[in-house]
């Protein structure tokens, strides 16, 4: 597992520029059909935020060849919910990976 560092940077800076790097990923993904993270990763400060993240990873843990959920991100606008699983190296199955993937992209519900 490689290790990272935190700098802290105003909120609404780092709200918005994740926001617009899970866009670009998402377009380069609808429109290329490739999987690239650009980036950086804001920290969720509001309440609501906070109790969905508590749910996605209670439900995301329970499955064993989870290594990692980390990048979770939500944006109340636009009632979109992002986050990266990383399945363990253990996992030979395509479908599986290819679930993953589409996880890492985003859950969005319309209003």
């Amino acid at each position: 597992m490689t290790s990272s560092s935190t700098t802290t940077v105003p909120t609404p800076s780092a709200v918005r520029i994740h926001g617009l790097t899970r866009s670009i990923t998402k377009l380069l993904y609808d429109k290329y059909h490739i999987i690239i993270t650009v980036g950086i990763y804001a920290v969720c400060t509001s309440e609501k935020g906070k109790e969905l993240q508590k749910g996605i990873m209670n439900f995301v843990e329970r499955y064993p060849h989870v290594e990692q959920i980390h990048g979770y991100f939500y944006l109340e606008e636009k009632r979109a919910i992002s986050f990266d699983v990383v399945p363990d190296d253990t996992i030979r199955d395509t479908p599986a990976i290819f679930l993953a993937s589409l996880l890492t992209m985003s859950i969005t519900s319309e209003p």
